[in-house]
């Protein structure tokens, strides 16, 4: 049999970051600048390595990778195409319904007084018989205050 290999027990790393956790900062602040001072490196480091060597992904997560890819690459197809037919139907109903809703709105506008509207307003409007009947400030012609 071969001795046992010694295997390395993070309990120690744990209780040391516990104890800087707990600790008053202005105790523990020399202790982490310092721990971050030699952790800076051998993370560039590692990072230089893991650039150098990428580690391929598991083939589980590849293949979900590939299937969410390709079902978001239908789902812009769809989209596309819905917005290219909704661009067209706005195209074609921009013509006539714009005329006729504004022509609409006229016609409402001139045609409506309001039900509850004194003499002098309805003399305005026009239903008086008496045109004089109107106050200095109201006339009965929209185009005389021009």
């Amino acid at each position: 049999m071969s001795p046992r290999r010694r295997r390395f027990s993070p309990l120690p790393l744990v209780g040391l970051s516990l104890a800087l956790m707990l600790a008053p900062s202005a105790l523990s602040h020399k202790v982490r600048l310092t721990a971050l001072g030699v952790f800076t490196p051998l993370r560039r480091l590692a990072a230089a390595v893991s650039d150098v060597f990428p580690r391929p992904a598991p083939a589980g997560e590849r293949d979900i990778a590939l299937r969410e890819n390709a079902f978001l690459r239908d789902r812009v197809e769809t989209l596309a195409s819905e917005n290219a037919r909704l661009r067209d139907r706005l195209a074609q109903a921009a013509g006539s319904p714009k005329r006729a809703i504004r022509r609409q709105s006229r016609t409402a506008i001139r045609a409506s007084t309001p039900a509850s509207a004194p003499a002098s307003a309805a003399s305005a409007s026009g239903t008086a018989s008496a045109p004089s009947a109107a106050p200095a400030s109201v006339s009965a012609d929209p185009s005389a205050t021009r």
